[in-house]
């Protein structure tokens, strides 16, 4: 009898685990793209979908001179059965591409980012290009 009573705590400790594993709220990763600037990405709880991308600071190039910018994806977005994710945004005249795969352990997420258009109201066109990232 002991030894059923000790397998079973056992096994729910092992399912707990499991489930603490997944997490019961959502993860926040952050990282930074190769010429500067912020990337974070909020993965929900379940891991079916990233519900935020927030782009702060990345480096882009304007019909005359450089800027900084910061963009903004709310929504959902899917995370496919392989972990990739890929959204595209437009906010006026401004778009934002991003696409990335979070590794096996859902630890780290990688990826790429490209803001352009007309960022500012009334300015040139600016250009991030593809810049990469990688967020924990």
């Amino acid at each position: 009898m002991r030894r059923i009573a000790a397998l079973a705590l056992l096994f729910a400790l092992a399912v707990a685990g499991s489930a603490a594993g997944t997490g019961d709220k959502p993860t926040t990763y952050t990282g930074a793209f190769q010429a500067g600037g912020q990337v974070s990405l909020r993965l929900s709880a379940a891991r079916d979908e990233v519900d935020q991308i927030a782009i702060d600071g990345i480096t882009a190039e304007c019909r005359v001179g450089s800027a900084t910018l910061i963009y903004e994806i709310s929504g959902k977005t899917p995370v496919n059965d392989d972990r990739s994710f890929a959204v595209r945004s437009k906010d006026g005249k401004a778009k934002a591409f991003v696409k990335g795969k979070f590794s096996a352990d859902y630890g780290t997420a990688k990826g790429a980012v490209r803001v352009h258009g007309k960022i500012f109201p009334g300015k040139p066109r600016c250009d991030s290009e593809r810049q990469k990232f990688k967020a924990r």
